[in-house]
């Protein structure tokens, strides 16, 4: 039996994923257009909050200032969330097993949710920025420096991935098998408490601005929006120091992740418990 898939197999079993999922989105079609509607009313709340509030110190509106958090935040809650709700799938699913004594291994089924989440939640931003902009009036810069947000996102989204998967590695060492587990809980909890999501770090109490700091959704927010609301580039200093410091962060996190989930691999190997009795 082949023990590995080449790079071209991979691709393939990405792609056949993102088409199941795609059909099985168009066959349900009214939670689609559901999801949608409840986009837009989530849009309009925070445009009528906005009439409330006014500006924001130093990046105008707060509507315009929410969105992006808002979008942002996507990207960031499906990074923390992917991994374990992938494997609450593959398990309850009584697969986990088959899985991991296949070619196409864990690693790779992970690529391919991921994927797809990720199209579904750039597809989301998109919306986000055509109601924002289109129906309820958000202002933003699109300057030539607006390519830096991709990095950033990616940056982000690297070091998020070693967050998520020791959040994934939980249902296999403490046996989180439920569907909270204490690390990607604490924090998603935290990003939107204090990574500036909703408002400026700034407004938080001292103490709890420092916790602020050492979260990389933090940076990365706040470059971000720098570059559509104050159109600033790779000279700002604030947005070079968020590349170090998801560089530095995705270095540390990612292969601290992936060490932790396969150690969790390894421990359910051990104790026997990588399948279930139906």
């Amino acid at each position: 039996m082949k023990h590995y898939l080449t790079f071209n197999e991979k691709l393939g079993v990405i792609f056949i994923y993102i088409k199941r999922s795609a059909k099985l989105l168009a066959r349900f079609k009214v939670s689609f257009f559901i999801s949608f509607i409840a986009m837009f009313v989530q849009i309009a709340i925070f445009y009528y909050i906005n009439v409330f509030i006014g500006n924001v110190s130093g990046y105008g509106d707060y509507f315009s200032f929410v969105i992006i958090g808002l979008t942002v935040n996507q990207f960031m809650q499906t990074t923390l969330t992917t991994y374990l709700q992938t494997m609450h799938s593959i398990y309850w699913g009584n697969w986990l097993e088959i899985l991991l004594t296949s070619p196409t291994r864990t690693n790779t089924f992970f690529s391919a949710v991921m994927t797809w989440n990720y199209l579904m939640v750039s597809m989301n931003v998109i919306f986000y920025f055509i109601f924002g902009i289109g129906i309820f009036g958000a202002s933003y810069v699109f300057s030539m420096s607006s390519w830096l947000i991709l990095p950033i996102l990616i940056l982000l989204m690297i070091s998020l991935s070693g967050i998520g998967l020791i959040s994934a590695s939980m249902f296999m060492l403490i046996n989180a098998k439920g569907n909270l587990e204490p690390i990607g809980w604490g924090v998603s909890t935290l990003t939107g408490l204090v990574a500036g999501v909703y408002f400026d770090p700034i407004l938080l109490p001292s103490g709890v601005q420092e916790i602020s700091k050492i979260l990389p959704q933090t940076y990365a927010i706040g470059a971000i929006r720098r570059i559509l609301l104050s159109g600033e580039n790779l000279s700002s200093a604030p947005i070079q120091f968020a590349f170090i410091y998801l560089i530095i962060f995705s270095i540390i996190l990612l292969p601290v992740g992936m060490w932790m989930f396969n150690l969790g691999i390894k421990k359910a190997e051990r104790e026997g418990s990588l399948a279930r009795w139906m």
